[in-house]
């Protein structure tokens, strides 16, 4: 029970990490071409 616990928080952490990456690699993305 535990260790599917902490598997869920790792997969959140990681999914909150691939937002911020998308956030940071599409905005500079949109502004270039928006530019």
């Amino acid at each position: 029970m535990g260790r599917r616990r902490q598997r869920a928080a790792i997969s959140c952490k990681l999914l909150r990490l691939n937002e911020r990456l998308l956030s940071h690699i599409i905005s500079p993305l949109i502004a270039s071409i928006l530019m």
